[in-house]
């Protein structure tokens, strides 16, 4: 049987609509899970949400309140959602204290580490000494700069890889991971570009878009690795 895969969509507050690109959707069901879509729910709710899913995964969107890593808005923060923002940390908080195979995928890492007590960078031009081009405008399925992997990281085992190319589409970024994870790659200016558990289950969160560069091997093992572990805990 299918493993179910619950996915989280963004809600833009000014026109009341949700936005979920169909790539992610794709990769789900061409590695062998089903997608059920996670509107934004009270807090309360997230477990009953949640209580029939065999994964989590977490997707990209817009930026995370500052509100919620311990700084003022700036002129350079995007549209936020707290009710959106919320709604995800839960999920990823309690995915964890459940051990369900989670993937997140850009602000999706990003609430991986806030959902564990982490904080992020609210703009990566104007907060650091980044020289590298993190927001960038080719083709959202070209490459864009490098990751280096740590060797001794679930993601290395599953690429079989020390080096990335890779996407990338964020002004915010992960600065400290938290207590559920762990840096796992880093880019050449030093930012966090993965993370992932100690634990034996399936935590990973990347920075880039693996769902958009299915044509590399590395992204289809990372989707390969992380259906699997969906379906291994469908199986009694």
């Amino acid at each position: 049987m299918k493993p179910l895969i619950g996915v989280t969509i963004t809600t833009d507050p000014s026109t009341h609509c949700t936005l979920l690109h169909e790539d992610y959707l794709r990769a789900i069901g061409l590695f062998g899970g089903i997608a059920v879509l996670l509107p934004p729910v009270l807090p309360k709710d997230v477990p009953r949400q949640m209580a029939p899913l065999d994964g989590l995964l977490l997707t990209g969107g817009g930026d995370f309140s500052p509100l919620l890593f311990g700084t003022d808005a700036s002129s350079k923060t995007g549209q936020t959602d707290l009710k959106n923002d919320r709604h995800t940390l839960a999920l990823a908080h309690l995915a964890f204290q459940k051990k369900l195979p989670t993937l997140g995928i850009c602000r999706g890492m990003q609430a991986m580490a806030l959902s564990g007590g982490g904080s992020l960078c609210e703009d990566i031009p104007s907060q650091t000494t980044s020289t590298l081009c993190h927001s960038q405008t080719s083709g959202r399925g070209e490459p864009s700069h490098r990751v280096f992997l740590r060797r001794n990281s679930r993601l290395f085992f599953l690429t079989q890889r020390s080096c990335l190319w890779v996407n990338s589409f964020h002004h915010q970024c992960v600065v400290r991971c938290g207590a559920f994870g762990r840096p796992v790659a880093v880019s050449a200016d030093g930012l966090v570009e993965a993370m992932e558990t100690d634990q034996p289950f399936f935590y990973v969160g990347v920075q880039w878009h693996p769902e958009r560069m299915l044509a590399r091997a590395s992204s289809r093992a990372l989707f390969q690795s992380f259906l699997l572990a969906c379906k291994q805990r469908r199986t009694p």
